[in-house]
């Protein structure tokens, strides 16, 4: 048991000892050795709150930078090799898309903006207004906000 727990295998230790590796095999994973593993899981498990303090002083104390690193990959606020990977592969996949959509999105700020400041100065838009009926929207100066144009009115 001392052999298989340090590590060794089976046959390995079934041709050390010179017995079969069935027998070998039934001694290591018999009723002794699961008692033997649950005591010791119970330790490991009793050594949680230890472990959790260390690491707070650790971090808080000595400024370990490094294990912050390591705790912050292991729960996942900085993303895996894996996840990088896959995130760079997906700006490769549709560069045009992403720097389109960036786009798009500083123009609507832009535009939100203008509507925010003729709202808040009582200033009309007279050339936005006109872009916006194109496309069927309006601006409703109360709220500062793009509508859609009511046709029933």
């Amino acid at each position: 048991m001392k052999k298989y727990v340090a590590g060794e295998s089976i046959m390995q230790i079934s041709r050390e000892e010179g017995r079969n590796r069935e027998t070998v095999a039934r001694i290591v994973h018999g009723s002794e050795m699961q008692d033997y593993v649950r005591r010791k899981r119970e330790q490991l498990y009793g050594l949680g709150d230890c472990a959790i303090s260390a690491l707070q002083h650790a971090l808080n104390e000595q400024k370990d930078g490094r294990l912050a690193f390591q705790l912050l990959v292991h729960i996942g606020v900085i993303p895996s090799e894996r996840e990088r990977e896959a995130l760079a592969a997906r700006e490769q996949t549709a560069p045009e898309n992403s720097h389109e959509e960036r786009v798009k999105k500083i123009m609507s700020g832009l535009i939100e903006g203008a509507i925010a400041r003729a709202a808040a100065y009582g200033m009309r838009e007279p050339e936005l207004e006109e872009d916006l009926k194109k496309v069927g929207g309006r601006i409703n100066y109360e709220t500062g906000k793009v509508e859609p144009l009511d046709y029933g009115s």
